[in-house]
This record gives C-alpha cells, sequence and structure tokens, in this order.
C-alpha cells in the first residue's frame, strides 16, 4: 500500500445501491408510540475486484424497539443492502495477494466506503420505515471503525 495514501472523494464513485433483503417482524399492529428507542447491530461485508477497480460492501442493519422502560418490544425490522464502488485509485489501498498472505485492503478505504454507504442507508432507512409499525427509524451517527471491525491508524503529519 502507498503510505502516503489519502482519501480522494474525487475519485470514489457509488454506482450501484440494491436492496438484497427488507422485512420487519412482530406484533405489526404494535402501537409505534409505544416504542421509545432503539437498539441496532451492524454486519459488514466487502467485495473487491481489484482488476475493474470496484469494491462492493453488503451492510445489514438489525433493528430492535424498546419501550419506556427499556423492555425490547415484538416488533424488529432487519434491512440489507449492497453498494458498489468504483475508486479510481484503489490500487493504493491494496497489497495484492502474495503466496504467504492473502490480499490486503486498506482499513482507511474500507471505513470511508463503510461511512458512505451507512449515511445513504440512513436515508433509505427512514423512508422504507415511515409508515410502519418501527416508525420512521433514524440510524444513528456510527464512527466507520465501528461499522469495519477494524483498527484505523491515524497518520500524523
Amino acid at each position: 500500500m502507498n503510505a502516503d495514501r489519502k482519501i480522494d472523494p474525487e475519485r470514489i464513485h457509488l454506482i450501484k445501491i440494491k436492496t438484497l433483503k427488507g422485512q420487519i417482524e412482530g406484533d405489526t399492529e404494535l402501537d409505534s408510540t409505544s416504542i421509545n428507542s432503539y437498539r441496532f447491530k451492524n454486519d459488514l461485508a466487502t467485495a473487491l475486484n481489484l482488476e475493474e477497480k470496484v469494491m462492493g460492501l453488503k451492510l445489514t442493519v438489525h433493528i430492535e424497539t424498546l419501550d419506556k422502560a427499556q423492555k425490547l418490544l415484538d416488533i424488529r425490522g432487519s434491512y440489507t443492502h449492497e453498494f458498489v464502488f468504483i475508486v479510481d485509485n484503489i490500487d493504493e489501498f491494496v497489497d495484492p495477494k502474495t503466496e504467504e498472505k492473502e490480499e490486503e485492503i486498506d482499513p482507511i478505504l474500507i471505513g470511508a466506503l463503510a461511512g458512505i454507504a451507512y449515511s445513504t442507508l440512513r436515508g433509505i432507512l427512514i423512508t422504507r420505515t415511515q409508515g410502519t409499525p418501527l416508525n420512521a427509524v433514524i440510524l444513528p451517527v456510527v464512527d466507520p471503525k465501528k461499522l469495519t471491525g477494524l483498527t484505523i491508524e491515524e497518520k500524523k503529519v
């Protein structure tokens, strides 16, 4: 990987968003006013086609509802979306596969793309859950490092 790597937003192109799954389960007759808060769990998977400079992310958000006493309510949702990016300078962020090691993607790139995907999904889910028992869920702001589960080293100048 290039030690002087920098994320250049103008070299990242979001080319596809696809809904793979979206569902609400439980008591769909539940009065949404009984929802006081939400609990979220996220799953992230990545795929890479270095030759075509394409990176894909599959982001799943699981949503649970809680009442004022923080007791779980019988209404939950799960949404999975695929995001496909072209990254013009992706070669600066990937160490190719060798006999000794697997291909490595720089966590900085994964974090940047995960942040874009998650923020985009926030807008999608508020519209998908309006008028449902989930009551227009707004995903919380999170650190992309938490989405990826990776450690991202900060470069000091």
